[in-house]
């Protein structure tokens, strides 16, 4: 939980990363057209486009609990979803 502040036991601040998901029918172009638009928004560190697939695989290699629960999983059952990934520099000056 490292990019999160707390005071006085309140939540103040998600410093890092948001993900964005996306609609399971997303075209490439679409795709495209957000990450253009994400491009502009100033304080963005980076961002990148992960399948689902992949996250299942990250998640899988976190924790055995998830690794037994979704190792049978197909790519048409798997029913998390795409997303963009977006790490910025600063939560609170991103706009």
């Amino acid at each position: 939980m490292n990019n999160i502040i707390f005071e006085d036991n309140h939540l103040l601040v998600v410093k890092k990363d948001i993900n964005i998901p996306v609609q399971k029918d997303i075209t490439e172009d679409k795709v495209k057209e957000v990450e253009q638009k994400i491009d502009t928004i100033s304080g963005v560190e980076s961002y990148s486009f992960k399948g689902k697939d992949s996250i299942k695989d990250e998640m899988m290699e976190s924790s055995t609990d998830f690794e037994n629960i979704m190792k049978d999983w197909s790519s048409e059952e798997n029913p998390l979803y795409n997303s963009i990934q977006v790490k910025v520099k600063n939560i609170e000056e991103i706009g």
